[in-house]
């Protein structure tokens, strides 16, 4: 039972988003059946109806929480980085196997790889918590946290692997800082050469032209090591932090979806309290839902324009910027044929609506006698996407971070050799 109630509240709480636009879409339908039955109904009719929109909207969202409890573990949140996290920590452990013996000059490291590494099988397992419907895998915390563990671990092992393996991720390393935007990356890669040279002789001389081969290293191997274990933190923490980045720019962005979507739906309650006529109403949400589509077609032709080798985990963000992006065009699109249509039916005479006696905003949103309306609520749905762009350019900046911190295609050679030799 208890662990049905915290996969609830964690499916609960990854959808919440959603709330309000279920309840308005439900409250729209209310009040569509009750001002076809009753014209003229009065303020009570309209209380009754917002209340009864809002609990379908509830119940509503409830099943949609209910049907997606199984996305709640740790294997279902995110399956691409589950399985990524499954595949290295079991090939840390494999590795750790292998290398570690009760010998002095291992013990240290083995004891702290062991520190990092024991506890993520039962994290990373789905049946057993906290692993059974843990709020920080659907909100991706959690996989970010287990990666500095793993990273953690690794980069322990890096102390323990025979030379010429230390020496193939450091090459590794090199490659990926390269083409990366950490800061003193120069320093890093120099620092990176004479330890990859101090390693490995051979290897050394093919990152440090000049240098003969048998010449004396610059730096002792446990000093090497030591270049070559922290060189492979810093780009650790640099993804990790861009990764913990996205997923705080999630969270923030859910919260703006939640409050303005609910301050939106009280705007909508209200007008059902007041009586607005039912087909003033159901043209606004048509109004609403064209803003929206137009936001969403911007938002899909800007991602088709991504780089393919740029795409990476983002941990949930563009899902939530594409929910916000919607809401915020369809209530654009709505303020927008207000304000415009007022404007017009005063300084423009041909877009006055076609019923001289009608009120105003009655004629500004009902689209059968205002059809320009639905143009101008497809313009005004293009302008929070001009107006995200910051938010836009933040998370690109960090999911290319992310992505300019791997190897590069000229590199896959030697990456892929530094991964075969890592796990041997």
């Amino acid at each position: 039972m208890r662990l049905f109630l915290n996969e609830m509240t964690t499916s609960f709480l990854g959808s919440a988003a959603l709330l309000p636009g279920l309840a308005g879409v439900a409250t729209v339908f209310v009040a569509a059946v009750i001002g076809e039955n009753n014209q003229e109904y009065d303020v009570p009719m309209g209380i009754l109806g917002a209340i009864v929109g809002f609990l379908l909207g509830v119940f509503a969202w409830a099943v949609f929480a209910l049907g997606t409890l199984r996305f709640t573990r740790v294997d279902r949140a995110n399956v691409r980085m589950y399985r990524e996290l499954k595949l290295r920590s079991s090939a840390a452990s494999t590795l750790r196997g292998t290398l570690c013996n009760t010998s002095d000059e291992t013990r240290g490291e083995c004891a702290e790889t062991a520190a990092y590494l024991e506890p993520l099988p039962e994290l990373l397992n789905p049946a057993t918590p906290p692993s059974d419907g843990r709020p920080d895998w659907v909100l991706g915390s959690g996989y970010v946290a287990a990666w500095q563990q793993l990273h953690r671990a690794e980069e322990a092992l890096l102390s323990l692997q025979p030379g010429a393996a230390a020496a193939g991720a450091a090459w590794y390393d090199l490659q990926r800082l390269s083409g990366s935007e950490i800061p003193n990356r120069s320093d890093l890669a120099t620092a990176l050469k004479s330890a990859l040279y101090s390693l490995d002789n051979q290897m050394g001389t093919l990152v440090n032209p000049g240098t003969a081969v048998g010449a004396t290293p610059q730096l002792d191997e446990p000093s090497a090591r030591a270049v070559a274990r922290q060189v492979r933190r810093m780009i650790n923490e640099y993804r990790d932090d861009a990764g913990a980045g996205l997923v705080l720019l999630r969270r923030r962005l859910n919260s703006s979806v939640v409050f303005i979507g609910l301050a939106g739906y009280l705007v909508l309650a209200a007008a059902v309290v007041v009586a607005v006529p039912w087909p003033i109403i159901v043209s606004a949400a048509i109004l609403f839902l064209v803003g929206a589509l137009v936001g969403l077609f911007q938002r899909l032709y800007s991602e088709s324009r991504l780089k393919t080798e740029e795409v990476v985990e983002d941990y949930g963000l563009g899902t939530a910027r594409m929910i916000h992006l919607a809401l915020l065009s369809g209530m654009a699109a709505v303020a927008g044929v207000a304000l415009f249509g007022l404007g017009a039916s005063v300084v423009v005479p041909g877009l006055q609506p076609t019923n001289p006696g009608a009120l105003k905003l009655n004629g500004i949103f009902d689209i059968r006698e205002y059809p320009v309306s639905l143009v101008v609520a497809a313009l005004f749905g293009l302008t929070p996407g001009l107006l995200l762009r910051e938010l836009r350019s933040q998370a690109d900046a960090l999911r290319s971070a992310i992505a300019k911190s791997e190897s590069t295609g000229n590199a896959s050679t030697a990456g892929a050799a530094a991964a075969n030799t890592e796990n041997t």
